[in-house]
């Protein structure tokens, strides 16, 4: 740990999944009054609007300017009921099973049917609160589990991109992920880690990632590694790297 990221880690006490102390109603709103001056609101002019909502997201990011929405994942046809259902029964079992998550759980999301049928899930964190479930998703209950930790990690982690962005950007796209994944940024590679390091804690570092026989612990452990000393990290970034790292170093994560 460094004293750079002291004051993040005094406000954010940790990271969303993987530290039960962290402070989701901080970064919430952090994420309200960015979305808000992006959108050059007045706070006093709007208090009825939930800045924490998919459309709000969108607005704000073309607003801002970070990049062109994407548009096969913003307009994507919506969940069926019967398939939303049985998203509110797992995140309701999740819930159950661990309920310092409850808050996270409760983000609003919108959950779409991917454009390509091989997609088990996903999501855009250019597309914010948006997550795709193909068929896949479905087959069992753990998969399904499984799909939604993976991608409300990514969500979460997108929204504290967008109070501070994880690197500058300037780095190479060469990074391989431990799944074999070419191509990838350091950001993926982050972002791999912490969704690997959640499912890890919901499943136990030797469960299986999905349509893989990787260990969700080894996958964690191998991601980062893969960031350490990156100078790419911005401050944010070192942060995160550190709270992942330093969840890896205390825990037992070898599959």
């Amino acid at each position: 740990m460094t004293e750079q990221t002291d004051p993040i880690r005094q406000y954010f006490r940790g990271l969303p999944f993987v530290s039960d102390d962290f402070d989701d109603g901080f970064v919430a709103a952090m994420v309200t009054a960015k979305r808000r001056a992006g959108l050059r609101h007045t706070e006093d002019r709007s208090p009825e609007i939930d800045y924490l909502t998919t459309g709000i997201g969108a607005a704000y990011l073309a607003a801002a300017g970070t990049r062109p929405l994407q548009a096969p994942w913003l307009d994507a046809p919506e969940l069926p009921p019967n398939r939303m259902a049985e998203v509110a029964r797992a995140l309701s079992s999740i819930s159950a099973r661990m309920p310092s998550w409850r808050p996270l759980l409760q983000l609003p999301v919108r959950f779409v049917v991917p454009a390509d049928p091989a997609i088990v899930s996903g999501c855009e964190i250019y597309v914010p609160q948006t997550i795709g479930l193909g068929e896949q998703a479905f087959h069992s209950a753990e998969v399904l589990e499984a799909s939604l930790i993976h991608e409300l990690a990514h969500t979460w982690l997108g929204l504290i991109c967008e109070i501070s962005i994880t690197d500058d950007g300037t780095g190479e796209w060469n990074y391989r992920l431990p799944s074999g994944t070419a191509g990838k940024s350091i950001r993926s590679v982050l972002f791999a880690a912490h969704f690997a390091i959640s499912c890890g804690r919901y499943f136990g570092a030797g469960g299986r990632l999905i349509q893989s026989t990787l260990a969700y612990g080894d996958y964690a452990l191998d991601c980062v590694d893969l960031c350490r000393d990156d100078p790419t990290l911005t401050l944010m970034g070192r942060y995160v790297w550190e709270e992942l790292n330093g969840y890896v170093e205390a825990a037992v994560m070898r599959g």
